[in-house]
C-alpha cells in the first residue's frame, strides 16, 4: 500500500500498524461537512485512501480533477480551486466575495 514510499515507515517499522491504521476506525466518528479531493492521474495508493476516507466519513463529497496529477493544485489550479470554493459556497458560510472570486 505504498509503504516503501512513505514517510510513515520510518516513524513506524511495522508494517502492520502502517496496514491499520487506528485513525481509520474512527472515520464514522466526524461529523463536519468534509471535502476529499483527488485527481485523474494521481498515485493509485492516493485514489484508495481518498476513496476509503470519502466512504468511511457521513456525507462526505469525493471529487476527482480531471487532467491532474498528484499535485492537482499545481497542474489544474483553477479546477481545484473551484471544487473547494464550491464546496464552501455549499456550507452556506462564504460567498467567494471575501477573496474576490
Amino acid at each position: 500500500m505504498g509503504y516503501e514510499y512513505s514517510w510513515w515507515r520510518h516513524l513506524h517499522p511495522s508494517k502492520r500498524e502502517y496496514a491499520f491504521p487506528q485513525a481509520i476506525k474512527h472515520l464514522d466518528e466526524l461529523k463536519m461537512p468534509t471535502l476529499v479531493i483527488t485527481a485523474d492521474y494521481d498515485l493509485p495508493i492516493c485514489k484508495q485512501v481518498a476513496t476509503t476516507l470519502a466512504k468511511g466519513i457521513q456525507d462526505a463529497k469525493l471529487v476527482s480533477i480531471k487532467g491532474a496529477g498528484h499535485i492537482m493544485n499545481m497542474d489544474k489550479p483553477e479546477q481545484f480551486n473551484k471544487a473547494i470554493s464550491k464546496f464552501i459556497r455549499k456550507q452556506g458560510k462564504f460567498t467567494g466575495t471575501e477573496i474576490g472570486l
